[in-house]
């Protein structure tokens, strides 16, 4: 059985680091401890900080335990990354469904380019976008909307 953090780590994380010369090395770390100012064991799911932009956390859950990101990334947003502040926290959601899915199976829809897969909303101190709901997108979305 997948979990949420095991799609994370091992599958959505390192394919969406590929997708961006400019996250490499430490600007882009997937459930890494000791990325959040005075918070060493915490661990945002995805933390995304080139050098010389705001630092973007990434969250993500099953659908179906979506409405614990709002609070999750809320949180988020009062952290900061080597004394910049986040700025930006996008939930994203996987299909409920690839719990119970083999890696082969979610890896093919990930990989995908015409897939929507994926669910989005992101929270930044402006507020909620999109204001309710989510957005579906593919992991080539995902990474245009972090860039």
């Amino acid at each position: 059985m997948s979990t949420e953090s095991h799609i994370t780590s091992s599958m959505v994380g390192p394919m969406l680091r590929a997708l961006s010369p400019r996250w490499s090395g430490d600007s882009f770390r997937i459930e890494s401890t000791q990325v959040l100012d005075g918070k060493p064991s915490d661990r945002p799911d995805i933390l995304i900080c080139p050098k010389g932009h705001a630092p973007v956390i990434v969250e993500a859950k099953f659908d179906n335990n979506a409405a614990a990101l709002e609070d999750q990334c809320q949180e988020r947003l009062q952290e900061t990354v080597d004394g910049q502040p986040v700025e930006t926290a996008i939930m994203l959601t996987y299909p409920s469904a690839w719990a119970s899915k083999t890696d082969d199976v979610i890896w093919a829809a990930l990989q995908a380019e015409s897939s929507e897969s994926l669910a989005w909303a992101m929270l930044t101190h402006a507020g909620r976008f999109p204001e309710n709901g989510w957005i579906t997108t593919s992991l080539h979305g995902l990474a245009d909307i972090i860039e």
